[in-house]
């Protein structure tokens, strides 16, 4: 493994740190709710964006910046204002709006046109998809779908950490993330899988404590489900860190920054969050249809 110099255990022990720290301002983001929840994941969201756009910068492309910060800023706003029916023509016109502030420069250059609207889907679209999530006529139901959204992909990322660091030996994908093992995936998809039941369970257990809440049981879909649920989004989880590493690989950085010590970047940390959104809002908004 690569340490930057550091001392094995110093970079472990700032990374569990780092992530633990991570961990209590999400849940309790996650607690609260309601507005200081939105403002938090927009503020995600723009810190996410500016350094998806810097990498792009890094590597020499100049792309239109205030499309996507433009994007974020709307997105909130116009879901509230007219439902999740609103976020697809907001994409959409963004992408037009970008693509013509690149070809209005007069220059042969389609890389800065890419690195304009990548970031509008990846890490834009994707994390605009929780808003839908939080407005679940269920608070129960709403609660345990923004759980298994960060959960389910924080806890792929610890175990197949820990666990491909001490006895992964078989690469995973050398050439887009030489640290990666197939045993840590393994162990990755299997901690998804027990997250994404454990999270309902623990809805079912407030429900038998507060008496006000026993009601709710019945709302909680079968267990099964977010096992099957686990499963898939601990298979994307992986997918959206190698995604994050073929940028990275691509624009010739390591780290998406330096803001979360022995992690790097806040995209660093949420790039499996990021994809395991997807399979979470298929299940509650589709499947379920809530």
């Amino acid at each position: 493994m690569e340490f930057n110099g550091q001392k094995p255990q110093t970079n472990a022990s700032r990374r569990v740190i780092t992530g633990l720290v991570l961990a209590v301002v999400l849940c309790a983001l996650w607690l609260l709710g309601g507005w200081p929840l939105r403002i938090g994941l927009v503020a995600l969201m723009l810190l996410c964006m500016h350094e998806m756009y810097s990498a792009f910068t890094r590597r020499g492309d100049r792309p239109a910046v205030w499309v996507g910060i433009a994007y974020v800023l709307l997105a909130l706003p116009a879901y509230l204002l007219l439902g999740r029916g609103a976020i697809g023509p907001l994409l959409a016109a963004m992408t037009a709006i970008g693509l013509s502030a690149i070809v209005l420069r007069d220059e042969l250059d389609f890389s800065s046109a890419m690195a304009t609207i990548y970031p509008l889907f990846y890490p834009g679209l994707l994390m605009t998809l929780i808003f839908p999530l939080l407005d679940i006529s269920s608070p129960l139901l709403a609660n345990i779908a923004a759980g298994e959204a960060f959960l389910i992909a924080l806890m792929n990322d610890l175990a197949a950490y820990e666990v491909g660091t001490r006895i992964g030996k078989h690469r995973l994908m050398p050439n887009l993330s030489p640290k990666k093992s197939w045993e840590g995936a393994v162990a990755g998809v299997a901690a998804a899988v027990v997250t994404a039941m454990l999270v309902p369970l623990a809805g079912v257990l407030i429900c038998r404590v507060i008496p006000a809440a026993k009601a709710y049981l019945t709302e909680i879909p079968p267990l099964w489900q977010f096992a099957l649920l686990g499963l898939v989004s601990g298979f994307l989880s992986i997918t959206g860190d190698l995604n994050a590493s073929l940028v990275k690989r691509w624009c010739g950085i390591k780290d998406y920054g330096s803001l979360l010590p022995g992690h790097g970047g806040m995209l660093d940390r949420l790039d499996s969050v990021l994809f395991c959104i997807v399979p979470v809002y298929v299940y509650f908004v589709w499947i379920l249809r809530l």
